[in-house]
């Protein structure tokens, strides 16, 4: 099974002395999962990791031994300048984690370059976060050492489509059919210009 296969791996990520299960959330799907009897399923014992608490839901809270937060303008309230970073939603996150029912579970915090969908033709929302020449990574991060928080998730290595990648050691060269102003409109490499692709460096 999957966890005899990956749980018992010593490069596994363990957190608490358990093999750390990271759960991304759908509303179509997740509303139907019985998170304890998951557990019971598994050969061994798990730290479960979900996206955001929810302390209107207590109930599903309590199946979960931490949370995480994810990139995301605050609110859902994207600013087509891209200047919304999610300053807000953070400050909330890391308050609710420090509080009540959440103060002894496993607080994992955010933080991001950027975010920039407008490339996922098949289901991106033209939403977008700019990088603001490297200060929305500084102020993500800040905010997570401003909270102490003991793990930090960067949202995210390779998530090109997304405008969310900190991967820059990898040349990545692009079609340019039209438009080409949009696929550079985060990305944080130097754009040269070649027989009608962008090189990014």
């Amino acid at each position: 099974s999957y966890a005899q296969k990956y749980f018992s791996s010593p490069a596994y990520l363990h957190i608490n002395g358990h093999p750390a299960l990271f759960i991304f959330p759908y509303n179509a799907v997740d509303q139907f999962i019985d998170w304890p009897k998951v557990r019971n399923e598994l050969s061994t014992q798990i730290t479960l990791i979900d996206k955001d608490p929810n302390p209107d839901d207590l109930a599903h809270d309590n199946a979960f031994d931490g949370f995480y937060a994810w990139v995301q303008a605050t609110n859902g309230n994207w600013a087509t300048d891209g200047k919304e970073w999610g300053e807000a939603y953070l400050n909330w996150f890391y308050s609710t984690m420090n509080s009540g029912p959440y103060q002894n579970k496993v607080t994992v915090g955010g933080v991001w370059p950027g975010f920039d969908d407008l490339l996922a033709s098949s289901w991106g929302k033209n939403r977008y976060i700019s990088r603001q020449n490297g200060r929305t990574y500084d102020k993500t991060m800040e905010l997570a050492e401003k909270y102490n928080v003991p793990i930090v998730m960067i949202a995210t290595w390779n998530d090109f489509e997304e405008g969310s990648d900190i991967e820059f050691g990898v040349e990545m060269i692009v079609d340019m059919e039209s438009e080409p102003e949009l696929l550079v409109r985060s990305s944080p490499f130097e754009v040269k210009w070649d027989r009608g692709k962008a090189v990014f460096q």
